[in-house]
């Protein structure tokens, strides 16, 4: 019985992470029909997870949390490299 509960302590870790990034970077949301197609969605999504990791404040922050945060910041101001024909204005 011991060796059980030890087996799934192991593997909850991976579990909250498949599961982050289904619901939050999108690894769920595959439709492509192309092997070459799914195999770079999911190295696109496991990365998006990596980045929304990046910024937490503190190690008991959440990714949801931090998307969340990025979500609701203001845009950052258009680069003044863009052509002017381009540049969004307000």
């Amino acid at each position: 019985m011991r060796l059980a509960v030890v087996r799934k302590r192991s593997r909850w870790s991976i579990k909250t992470i498949f599961r982050d990034t289904k619901q939050l970077a999108g690894l769920e949301a595959c439709q492509c029909w192309v092997d070459q197609a799914i195999v770079r969605h999911f190295g696109l999504a496991l990365l998006a997870f990596t980045v929304l990791q990046m910024p937490r404040v503190d190690l008991e922050e959440t990714v949801g949390s931090v998307k969340e945060r990025w979500q609701l910041e203001a845009p950052p101001a258009p680069l003044k490299a863009c052509p002017l024909h381009l540049r969004v204005t307000l």
